[in-house]
């Protein structure tokens, strides 16, 4: 926000001008009179899991009295955007969105996001973050999966630079699977990547048993599950 300090200067300056009978400098009437530009928060973020490479881009705009979230998911050939509410309860943000999700390869619209609901707590000690996340696949492609997924993970700042704390998620398909498909459970640590941005490791051990899609039996695997994630912040 170092942008407003010069204005916040020339209203100053202004302001004892005034007050000693002398004109205001012209640069400073200008100043004053030029209409202040909303700011505009916004994101960019990358993850790197199981479904490969996902690239997000996001902003918080100011709508009346509502903040209104947008943001556009990318992954492989398929595409996300999703709008909604963003309120602010002191520590507290809450983000509730829609979106349909688009597969540019096919043409088609595939799915649609409703609702994903997030939960942040931010405060100088503890950052929780909790997903509540609805997909439905099988209204727009036959035979398609209908998805409830959660991810929550809550972190200890043990300084500005470091966080660490637990993480779980659950992916529950009721349509075709009926049943709990994936439950990783594990830790996360959350680095300071320079100014507003954060590198985070997710490592996890999968609780259920993971299977081969393309036979229906179990895999040999060490069940290690993870996901690397970058943000960026303005």
């Amino acid at each position: 926000m170092n942008w407003l300090l010069p204005r916040k200067c020339l209203i100053a300056l202004a302001a004892l001008s005034a007050a000693a009978g002398g004109p205001a400098p012209a640069a400073a009437q200008e100043a004053a009179a030029a209409p202040t530009e909303a700011f505009v928060s916004g994101f960019f973020r990358f993850d790197y899991d199981s479904f490969g490479l996902q690239l997000w881009a996001g902003a918080t705009h100011q709508v009346g009295g509502m903040q209104i979230l947008t943001d556009v998911y990318v992954t492989n050939s398929f595409g996300e955007m999703d709008f909604g509410p963003q309120v602010q309860l002191g520590s507290v943000t809450l983000i509730l969105t829609v979106g349909p999700v688009f597969d540019f390869t096919s043409q088609d619209v595939v799915g649609l996001v409703a609702p994903l609901l997030t939960t942040i707590y931010d405060s100088p000690s503890l950052y929780f973050e909790s997903w509540l996340e609805m997909t439905f696949g099988s209204t727009f492609v036959d035979g398609a999966e209908d998805l409830f997924h959660t991810r929550n993970f809550a972190l200890y700042k043990v300084n500005p630079t470091l966080w660490i704390g637990p993480q779980v998620e659950v992916n529950y398909g009721f349509t075709q699977a009926d049943k709990i498909t994936s439950l990783p459970v594990g830790g996360q640590i959350s680095l300071g990547y320079g100014k507003e941005s954060r590198l985070s490791v997710f490592l996890g051990y999968e609780t259920e048993e993971p299977i081969d899609p393309t036979t229906g039996e179990a895999t040999d695997s060490d069940r290690l599950a993870g996901r690397f994630t970058f943000v960026r912040v303005w």
